[in-house]
């Protein structure tokens, strides 16, 4: 079957070498293996977390700190499944601080609701007006974090970003936060705060990870429109 056939290229053994994979079933006929930390386990959102496998059963990792992410998928093609497993690998480490709008409405992110530093769901004039107030709050976070760190010796912090070890300093305040915002577009076109949730998002994903604070924005089509480019190039 065409889904047990993986080619992929070998580029440390020769530009020209190419692996053929060959399975004994279809890959959509394979039941999912179960998420390392479903049942416990800790994470540190400064190394690799098991985020799935690929083709051949290999573990796939994500390292959340220091990057923003991007997930886009058709309706019903695990778009949420993925953002909401990203939060929960979030979640793992004590020390996040979890800001989740789910802007579609519904309750996919609920169970994060007890836990979660900022949780809201809808889109609603209230729902919109909430996101602006607490992204501005966000960004003099940000701010202030970056006052903080240069403030820090050289010897401290010497690549002038959130460290494992700054991050688990309380008194200093550079605990991680995650945002997520699932159904972004929502925002971004929004006839009234949209442009500025546009530029409160782009400043998070630009200036954001080095003060511990990234950043995951999930659409159905990541176009300019839905997610512009002055956040999806960053």
């Amino acid at each position: 079957p065409q889904g047990a056939v993986w080619p992929e290229p070998a580029p440390k053994v020769h530009p020209g070498r190419l692996v053929l994979w060959v399975g004994d079933r279809d890959m959509a006929d394979e039941p999912p293996p179960k998420w390392p930390l479903a049942e416990r386990g800790t994470v540190n959102v400064f190394d690799p977390i098991p985020f799935g496998v690929d083709q051949r059963g290999r573990p796939i990792t994500v390292t959340l700190m220091f990057a923003s992410m991007v997930v886009g998928a058709i309706p019903r093609m695990g778009k949420t499944f993925s953002v909401r497993l990203l939060a929960l690998a979030a979640a793992l480490d004590i020390r996040c601080e979890l800001h989740l709008y789910n802007v579609k409405g519904g309750s996919d992110f609920a169970a994060f609701a007890p836990i979660a530093h900022r949780y809201r769901v809808g889109d609603d004039v209230d729902d919109i007006e909430y996101a602006v107030t607490a992204m501005r709050q966000l960004q003099r976070e940000m701010r202030r974090r970056a006052k903080v760190i240069e403030g820090l010796p050289s010897h401290v912090c010497p690549e002038s970003k959130v460290t494992d070890e700054l991050a688990s300093r309380r008194e200093l305040g550079l605990h991680p936060i995650l945002l997520v915002v699932d159904e972004c577009q929502r925002w971004f076109e929004h006839p009234d705060h949209g442009k500025e949730l546009e530029a409160l998002a782009e400043d998070m994903v630009r200036r954001g990870p080095s003060y511990g604070i990234f950043a995951c924005f999930a659409t159905q089509r990541p176009d300019a429109k839905s997610l512009p480019t002055g956040i999806s190039d960053n």
